[in-house]
This record gives structure tokens, sequence and C-alpha cells, in this order.
């Protein structure tokens, strides 16, 4: 395990400088602005209004925290991503950084 791993504090910073450097322009490449409402899967940062899910609680609680100490707002939902119904009809944009290696089912996930 790499220490980033450990620090969740620095593991965090590292995933919302990347998305912010090239995770965001990405998709804003691909898909024009982003969207009011966004749900990523495995909790990070995105600057829009974030729904996280993650199925670990632990995780769950690390972005609550990440998230307050930076005054920033989000909704988080510990969960298994396949209990939650009609995602799509919610959430314009779903995202899936840095998450997709620990689920699974991968093909059904991607259904």
């Amino acid at each position: 395990m790499q220490e980033r791993h450990i620090n969740r504090d620095r593991y965090f910073e590292e995933q919302a400088q990347t998305t912010r450097k090239y995770y965001i322009p990405y998709i804003k490449q691909i898909v024009g602005d982003l969207p009011e409402k966004v749900l990523e899967v495995g909790c990070g940062e995105s600057g829009c209004e974030i729904v996280g899910v993650d199925i670990a609680s632990l995780r769950i609680e690390q972005a609550r925290t990440f998230f307050a100490q930076r005054n920033q707002t989000g909704t988080f939902i510990a969960s298994d991503i396949f209990r939650l119904k009609d995602l799509e009809k919610h959430f314009p944009l779903i995202l899936i950084h840095d998450v997709i290696e620990h689920i699974e089912t991968k093909s059904k996930f991607l259904s």
C-alpha cells in the first residue's frame, strides 16, 4: 500500500488536484459544461453539487470530514451501488474516478 492511501488528507488532496487539472477538463471536452448535479461513485471532489456513494462507511465519513473541513457541501451515501435504482434518471452525469478497480462485477456496473 502506498503512503498516500494511508494519509487520507493527502489522498483526497491528490484526487482533488488531479480532478481539477485533468479529469474535469476532459469531461468538459467530451460532454460540455458539467451539469448541476453529479453522482460520484467512490467519493471525491468535482466542483458540482456532489452526491457521493461508497460501499465503505469509513470512506463516507472521511468524505464528510474532508468536505466539512473545506466548507463544502455534499450528500454522501454508504451503499452498494447496485442497491440504488434508476440513478440515470436522477443524475445526468455519473463519475467513477479512481474506483472501477474496486467494483467486482464491472460488466454489470457498466451496463
